[in-house]
């Protein structure tokens, strides 16, 4: 059976799947606060490919959203996603027909609202994230590939999906003039409306801070499938880490279950809710975001389970806890901003090795 390891911190766990899902990857789940997978039909996903660094037997630094959630960072204002997380092999890079499964593996068993689904990542991740939306665009919301690049040179499929690459020129780890090519390789494909590329004039090949900033989850859940319109964003790490100060404060952690053969037979055996889908673009049910503005042009500036049940009966879930409100005292607010600060000078200390 599962085994919970830690208490929760605002709500939600994360589901570590290892070896129970064929011809995939193993991976974990981060399911939000009061997330129901056979009635959640409202929830976007959000799919992160990790670095070369973190493959399984390279042991490198631990980044992305699930690491930054275990750390107490509040990756999202308004609305919280479902975040899947694979977890590739050594130095095998990802395949996109794998990674396939393993969406088609949670579209079928947990409810979420599959019109918002994103992919993004880095370095390794950053080309898993445009090879993937290239070849299965149809799927796709939105896309952000940092440090990457891509397989095909003429990636025609990146031109349908709002897509956000970035890079710096002086990443030594890998080229930007592999996302240069695939900004080419896209302009011979047509219209290039739904692209924004940020080039860098430094930066290296550390850039992991864009996936600990609420801006980049806020832009990603505007889109929709099935209105494919580039909302614009300045995409820069200038905006503020939020921290929950139950992690600070109590040390709490997100519950992690690890699922074994049992529990995924019960995840099978459930059909969750689907949202209904729209007849057309305009039939849509309305975003819970503000008026969507014009779609920008390409850029090239410098700047920057619950516990599985079966399917006749709900899974129990706990309601989350309310985010903290409580006026801090002077005292209590220098610590925070220490503690705070610290985790981001270890964060730094680590980032630099190469991905």
């Amino acid at each position: 059976m599962a085994v919970n390891l830690s208490a929760r911190i605002a709500g939600g766990k994360i589901e570590n799947i290892r070896e129970q899902i064929p011809e995939t990857y193993n991976c974990e789940i981060y399911l939000p606060a009061g997330y129901n997978p056979l009635t959640s039909t409202n929830t976007p996903v959000v799919m992160f490919l990790h670095g070369r660094s973190m493959s399984e037997g390279l042991g490198g630094y631990k980044y992305g959203p699930i690491a930054s959630i275990r750390e107490g960072s509040i990756l999202w204002n308004a609305e919280a996603a479902i975040v899947i997380e694979p977890n590739a092999v050594g130095n095998e890079g990802w395949s996109s027909q794998k990674l396939h499964k393993l969406y088609e593996f949670v579209k079928e068993h947990y409810a979420a609202d599959w019109d918002r689904f994103y992919v993004i990542g880095m370095s390794m991740g950053g080309w898993g994230t445009l090879n993937y939306v290239n070849k299965y665009y149809d799927e796709v919301a939105a896309c952000v590939g940092i440090c990457g690049g891509c397989d095909t040179k003429k990636p025609c499929g990146l031109n349908k999906v709002p897509t956000v690459i970035i890079h710096a020129a002086d990443d030594a780890t890998t080229s930007v003039k592999y996302s240069d090519a695939v900004v080419e390789g896209m302009k011979q494909c047509g219209s290039t409306d739904l692209l924004k590329y940020v080039r860098l004039s430094s930066g290296g090949h550390s850039l992991i801070d864009y996936f600990l900033r609420y801006n980049l989850y806020d832009w990603l859940f505007k889109h929709n499938r099935n209105t494919r319109k580039l909302y614009p964003e300045k995409f820069t790490t200038e905006h503020a880490v939020m921290l929950d100060e139950n992690v600070i404060w109590n040390g709490a952690s997100v519950k992690t279950a690890y699922i074994d053969a049992e529990d995924i037979a019960k995840i099978k055996a459930r059909t969750p809710n689907r949202k209904a889908a729209a007849k057309t673009a305009a039939s849509k049910p309305a975003q819970t975001t503000t008026t969507a503005p014009a779609a920008t042009k390409t850029s090239t500036a410098a700047t920057a389970q619950p516990k599985a049940t079966a399917p006749a009966a709900a899974p129990k879930t706990t309601a989350a806890p309310a985010k903290t409100t409580t006026t801090l005292t002077p005292q209590q607010r220098m610590q925070l901003n220490k503690a705070a600060a610290k985790a981001k000078a270890k964060a730094k200390k680590k980032k630099k090795k190469k991905r």
